[in-house]
C-alpha cells in the first residue's frame, strides 16, 4: 500500500522550532518531517532533494496559532506552499508576537531540482528570502542545499546544509547548520504503512546536536496518525483525513517550557490521487476511443504534453478493476482505427474487469467489424440512431505485381526455402499459388472463428446465427436491435437513463478517468522491466526506411540492457514481418546472450513472422495474441532483372570486373543457372540454420519444427497449439510474466521503460502546432502497407538472404 500522508504532511510538531522542527528558525511552525523522508511542499523547508519524489503538482495551506503563556504574547503564521516535479515555491507570513507587529516578516522560498541518479540519489537546492513587513530593513537572502539517498525500499538517508549565508532580520542572524536524517520502514509486508525517522542537527558554534524522532502511520487508506518527540521531552500528536486529491488535518504540540505550544491546521490539494477515503462510490469510468487516442504500444509524447495511447486505455481499464470507487465502465467508440490484436488485448482487460463483478456498457456511433468485435464483450451495447451496423466479417487480401513488372520489362528472380515461403509471389506471380491460397484460407477461417465465437458468446447467440446475421451485411440500428446485436438505439447524451436502469443507481460519470494518475511514495527504485520495441521491417546497415527498425540499434540496445545492473528483465515487443536474414541474426544473437543474464519475455503484436519470429525464438517465454500472425519459418533470396526495361529506355552500361561473379547482384542481367544454384544453396543453408535456431530456442525436436515450418504462416492461437508460442496474451501479460520471473508478487509495483527512445518527428510537431495539415491518405490502408513492404523488399534486394512475411494484408475493418 502507498503511504497515506501527503509528504509526511502532518507529523506532529515538537515544541522548539530550531531543535524540534529542524527547519530554519525563521520558518513558521511547520508540520515536522524528516530530511530523509520528505517530499512535496514540505521539501521547501526540509530538503529540496525531495522534489525528485514529489507529485506533478501539490498545494499546501498551513495556519499556525501559538498560545500565549507567561509573559509572552501569542504568535501565529500562514503559509502557502506549491511543489511540482520540477520546482517548489512558497510564501510564509510569520507573526512571531501579536504584541509587537514590527517583528512580522514574509519569507519566500524557491527550490529547484539539481541532479538525480535514477530513483536512488537526488540533489536539490534553492534560495530563501526574508522580507520585514513593518520596518525599513533590507531583504536578506539565504541558501539551502540538500541530498537524499534511497538505496532500498525500506531505508532513506538525507543531508541538508541550511542558512549557508547566515541571513537574518531584526538585527539577528542564524548560524549555519547541517541536518542528517535516517528514515526506515520496518513493515516488510506493507512498508508504506509505517515510517520511523531520526534527525540530528549540528549547528555552528554549538557542541550539542539536537535530536528529534518522528513516526507516521497509516491506519487505513485515508486516515493517518502522527507523532513526534525529542530528547528534551517535547512531543505532539495529530490526525489527517485524506480524500484522494485533497486532504485536511491538524496537530497539537506540547512544550516543556510552555513557549511554543499551539496548533497547526492544514489543507492540501493535488493533481494526482493518493490512497484515501472514497466518499462517492458506485461511479462509472468513461473512456472515449477516438482519433485523440493513438494506436501504439509506446507512451505518447507530444510537443505540449503526453498523448493518450491505446496502451493507456488498457491500463486505465485494469486500474478501474481495482478501483473501489468504480462499479462500471462506459466506453464510447468514435471512428477509430483498431487492428484485431489490439481489440483482443482490450477485450482481455475488459474480461478481467467483468470478472471483478463490474459492468461494461458500450456506445457506438456506427458498428464496424473491429469496434463491434470489441463491444460484443459488453453487458450492453447502444448505437446512435443515425449510425449503421456494418459487420461484414474478416477477409484476407493479397496484391500481386508480377503482371505489372512484366509489362514494364522487369523480372523478379527468387530462390526460396520452404513450401509456403510465398513472400516473393507478390513480385513473381499474378495470382496466388496453391500453398499461398491455402494459408490465406486458413487465416480467414481462424479469424472468422475467433471473431464470430466471441460475438456469439457476448450476445448470447448461437454461432451459426451470428454467421447468418453477418451475411445480411449492413443493418440499420432498429434492425440490429431486433436481431439482438445491440440493446438499444439512442444518442450518447441520452444514455444516463439506461445506465440508471442497468446499474440500479443514478449514474455518476468520471469523464476524465483516462487522465487520472496516482502518486507513489515508494522509496528506492522498483524493479525495472525494459520493453524493447522491435517494430517494422528488419533492416541492416545504413539509414533505416521510415516505419522500419534498424537492427544495429535494436542489437545495441539489447547488449546495453544486458550490461545494465539497474534492468532486471526485458520484454521484447515484436511487431515485424521480418526482413534481412543477416540483420535478424544480429538481433537473435543479442537475445540469445541476454537470456543468459536476465529474463527475456517476447510479446508479439499484430505480426511477428519470418525474421520477426527468428528474433523471438531464443526468449525464455513467448506471448502472442490469438490473432497474431506468426511463424513463416523460411527464407528467400530475391534479385531483379531489369535488362528489358533498360533496353526500352535506351540505358546501357559498360562493366570491367575481376572475378566470374563480380556483377552477380546487378539488375542489368539475369542470373545464370550456376549462379541460381549458388543462391539456392545459400538459401537452403540459412533455412537449416533457422530451423536449428527454433528447435534450440523452443526446445523442440527438429522434425517437429520442420512440420510447422516450410514458411507456413500461423495465427497466435495456432502457433500455441503447434508449440511455437507459450501463452496467449498481450503486452501487459508479458510484463506481468517478466515481473514474476524476478520474484515480484501480483500487487508489487514494477517500473517500465520503453526503448529505443523515440526520435523527434518534425512533421508531427508541425501538425501539432497547426503548421502542417493532417491530410488523410488517398490509398486504402492495405494498399499502403503492401507498397511499403515492397519498397522495403526492394531495399533489401542486395541482401544475400531474406526472411520476410508474404506481402498480404489482413483486412478486418
Amino acid at each position: 500500500m502507498k503511504r497515506l500522508a501527503p509528504m509526511a504532511l502532518l507529523i506532529v510538531l515538537a515544541a522548539r522550532p530550531a531543535a524540534a522542527q529542524h527547519t530554519s528558525s525563521y520558518d513558521m511552525n511547520l508540520p515536522p518531517d524528516s530530511v530523509a523522508a520528505c517530499n512535496g511542499p514540505l521539501c521547501l523547508a526540509y530538503n529540496p532533494a525531495g522534489l525528485f519524489w514529489s507529485s506533478r503538482g501539490e498545494l499546501l495551506y498551513l495556519h499556525d496559532e501559538r498560545w500565549g503563556v507567561a509573559d509572552l504574547s501569542a504568535g501565529g503564521a500562514d503559509g502557502l506552499m506549491l511543489s511540482t516535479d520540477r520546482f517548489g515555491l512558497a510564501v510564509q507570513y510569520v507573526r512571531p508576537d501579536h504584541g509587537d507587529p514590527e517583528k512580522d516578516f514574509l519569507k519566500y522560498n524557491l527550490m529547484l531540482k539539481l541532479f538525480s541518479l535514477g530513483d536512488y540519489f537526488a540533489l536539490g537546492g534553492g534560495i530563501e528570502i526574508l522580507d520585514p513587513t513593518e520596518t525599513d530593513e533590507d531583504l536578506s537572502v539565504d541558501y539551502m542545499v540538500g541530498a537524499m539517498v534511497r538505496p532500498f525500499r525500506y531505508v532513506s538517508l538525507g543531508v541538508v546544509g541550511r542558512s549557508l549565508a547566515g541571513a537574518g532580520i531584526n538585527g539577528e542572524s542564524t548560524n549555519r547548520s547541517l541536518d542528517l536524517g535516517l528514515a526506515v520502514r520496518p513493515l516488510w509486508f506493507a512498508p508504506e504503512r509505517l515510517t520511523l525517522a531520526a534527525d540530528y542537527r549540528f549547528v555552528e558554534d554549538d557542541e550539542n546536536p539536537a535530536v528529534r524522532f518522528t513516526v507516521q502511520a497509516s491506519v487505513i487508506d485515508g486516515v493517518g496518525l502522527f507523532g513526534t518527540a525529542d530528547l528534551d521531552g517535547n512531543f505532539g500528536a495529530g490526525l489527517v483525513i485524506d480524500l484522494l486529491r485533497c486532504g485536511t488535518g491538524g496537530y497539537t504540540s506540547f512544550d516543556t517550557d510552555l513557549e511554543n505550544e499551539g496548533m497547526v491546521l492544514m489543507a492540501r490539494a493535488s493533481l494526482q490521487n493518493r490512497p484515501g477515503l472514497s466518499v462517492r462510490r458506485e461511479r462509472t469510468a468513461v473512456i472515449v476511443l477516438g482519433a485523440a487516442v493513438d494506436d501504439t504500444d509506446r507512451p505518447g509524447r507530444g510537443l505540449f504534453g503526453r498523448r493518450l495511447t491505446m496502451r493507456d486505455v488498457e491500463r486505465a481499464i485494469r486500474r478501474a478493476e481495482r478501483d473501489e470507487r468504480i462499479d462500471s465502465l462506459l466506453i464510447k467508440i468514435e471512428p477509430v482505427e483498431l487492428n484485431i490484436t489490439r481489440v483482443q488485448e482490450l477485450r482481455e482487460a475488459i474480461a478481467e474487469f467483468k470478472r471483478a463483478g463490474k459492468k461494461v456498457i458500450f456506445h457506438l456511433e456506427s458498428a464496424t467489424n473491429m469496434n463491434y468485435y470489441l463491444a460484443s464483450i459488453g453487458d450492453a451495447i447502444y448505437i446512435s440512431p443515425a449510425g449503421s451496423l456494418m459487420v461484414t466479417g474478416p477477409r484476407v487480401e493479397a496484391l500481386f505485381f508480377g503482371g505489372t513488372l512484366e509489362m514494364i520489362g522487369v523480372q523478379a528472380e527468387a530462390n526460396r526455402a520452404g513450401k509456403y515461403k510465398s513472400a516473393v509471389e507478390a513480385l513473381t506471380r499474378e495470382e496466388p499459388s496453391h500453398p499461398y491460397l491455402e494459408v490465406m484460407n486458413s487465416l480467414a477461417d481462424e479469424y472468422a472463428d475467433q471473431m464470430f465465437s466471441a460475438i456469439a458468446d457476448g450476445r448470447g447467440l448461437a454461432r451459426d446465427q451470428v454467421e447468418v446475421l453477418v451475411d445480411q451485411g449492413i443493418m440499420q440500428p432498429a434492425r440490429a436491435e431486433e436481431a439482438g446485436l445491440v440493446d438499444g438505439v439512442l444518442h450518447y447524451d441520452e444514455i444516463d437513463k439506461k445506465l440508471a436502469h442497468l446499474l440500479d443507481h443514478p449514474p455518476r460519470l468520471m469523464r476524465d478517468y483516462l487522465n487520472e494518475s496516482w502518486f507513489s511514495d515508494r522509496w528506492g527504485n522498483p524493479p525495472l522491466v525494459a520493453v524493447v520495441h522491435a517494430t517494422g521491417g528488419i533492416g541492416y546497415g545504413g539509414r533505416p526506411i521510415p516505419g522500419n527498425m534498424d537492427a544495429r540499434e535494436i542489437a545495441d540496445t539489447l547488449r546495453e540492457l544486458g550490461k545494465s545492473p539497474s534492468v532486471d528483465a526485458v520484454v521484447l515487443r515484436v511487431d515485424s514481418p521480418g526482413g534481412s536474414g543477416l540483420a535478424s541474426d544480429l538481433i537473435w544473437r543479442e537475445v540469445f546472450k541476454l537470456r543468459k543474464r536476465k529474463p527475456v519475455i517476447v510479446s508479439m503484436g499484430s505480426v511477428a513472422a519470418s525474421g520477426g519470429y527468428y528474433i523471438a525464438c531464443p526468449a525464455d517465454w513467448i506471448v502472442a495474441d490469438p490473432a497474431t500472425i506468426t511463424g513463416s519459418i523460411g527464407v528467400f533470396a530475391l534479385l531483379i532483372d531489369a535488362s528489358e526495361l533498360y533496353a526500352r529506355l535506351g540505358v546501357s552500361r559498360e562493366v570491367t570486373g575481376r572475378g566470374k561473379l563480380s556483377d552477380m547482384y546487378t539488375s542489368f542481367r539475369g542470373r545464370t543457372p550456376e549462379e541460381r544454384d549458388l543462391l539456392q544453396a545459400m538459401v537452403d543453408e540459412f533455412y537449416k540454420g533457422f530451423v536449428t535456431r527454433v528447435a534450440q530456442g523452443r526446445k523442440m525436436d527438429r522434425k517437429k519444427v520442420e512440420a510447422v515450418a516450410q514458411g507456413r504462416v500461423w495465427t497466435g492461437r495456432q502457433a500455441r497449439q503447434n508449440g511455437l508460442v507459450d501463452e496467449l496474451g498481450g503486452l501487459s501479460r508479458a510484463i506481468e510474466l517478466a515481473a514474476e520471473r524476478i520474484g515480484l508478487g501480483p500487487d508489487e509495483p514494477v517500473r517500465v521503460i520503453h526503448l529505443p527512445r523515440q526520435r523527434i518527428n518534425l512533421w508531427g510537431i508541425l501538425a501539432e502546432i497547426g503548421l502542417m495539415a493532417d491530410e488523410q491518405p488517398l490509398l486504402p490502408a492495405f494498399v499502403r502497407t503492401a507498397l511499403n513492404r515492397l519498397v522495403f523488399l526492394s531495399a533489401l534486394s542486395a541482401e544475400p538472404v531474406q526472411a520476410m512475411l508474404p506481402v498480404f494484408w489482413l483486412n478486418v475493418r
